[in-house]
C-alpha cells in the first residue's frame, strides 16, 4: 500500500459503520489505529451519522454509498485500502468492491451482511427483522405502508441492551 507520495508505505484503513449508526461508533477503534501509526479514516453514509439526508430520500444503495465513493474516488490513484464494513456496511463494501478495484487491497466483513453484487437493489430492501424483534424498532415508511421501510430506528430502551452492552458507560 502506498501513501501520499512518499517512499513510506502507509496502511490506511477505511471503516464504514453499520445499520442505525455513523461513523462516531468507530471513534475507539480509530484512535488506537492512529497511535499504532496507521491511518483511518471513517464515513457517514448518505442519511446516516451526521449527514443530514432525510432517510426517506435514499431509494438505492448508489445514493446511499455516495459519500463512500466519493472518498474512494478522491484517493490517489496508486493509494489502497483496507475497508472495513460492520453490519449493514458490509453491502456498502461490496458495492465499493465492484466499483473500486484498484483501490482496495482488502477487504474487512465484521459482522457483516456479505451480499452478491447487484443483489439488493434499495438500502431499505435488507431491514427486516423477526417477529421476536419487531418491538424493538420503530420503522418509516417513506414509501408507503406497502413498501419496505426507509429507515429504521432500535427504540431507546433497547439500545443498551443489544448494541452496548459491553461498552462503559461514558
Amino acid at each position: 500500500m502506498v501513501g501520499d507520495g512518499g517512499d513510506e508505505p502507509i496502511i490506511h484503513f477505511v471503516l464504514v459503520h453499520g445499520a442505525t449508526h455513523g461513523a462516531w461508533c468507530w471513534y475507539k477503534l480509530t484512535t488506537l489505529l492512529l497511535s499504532a501509526g496507521f491511518k483511518a479514516t471513517t464515513v457517514d453514509l448518505t442519511s446516516a451519522g451526521i449527514n443530514l439526508t432525510d432517510a426517506n430520500t435514499v431509494f438505492d444503495f448508489d445514493h446511499y454509498n455516495r459519500p463512500l465513493f466519493s472518498l474512494l474516488f478522491g484517493l490517489p490513484r496508486h493509494h489502497k485500502i483496507i475497508l472495513v464494513g460492520h453490519s449493514i456496511g458490509g453491502a456498502s463494501v461490496t458495492e465499493a468492491l465492484c466499483k473500486f478495484t484498484d483501490k482496495i487491497s482488502m477487504a474487512v466483513y465484521l459482522v457483516a451482511d456479505m451480499v452478491q453484487p447487484g443483489s439488493t437493489s434499495s438500502p431499505h430492501s435488507i431491514m427486516t427483522v423477526g417477529e421476536e424483534q419487531e418491538d424493538l424498532w420503530e420503522f418509516t415508511y417513506g414509501e408507503g405502508a406497502d413498501k419496505p421501510p426507509t429507515s429504521a430506528q432500535m427504540k431507546e430502551e433497547y439500545r443498551r441492551h443489544y448494541f452496548y452492552s459491553q461498552s462503559p458507560l461514558e
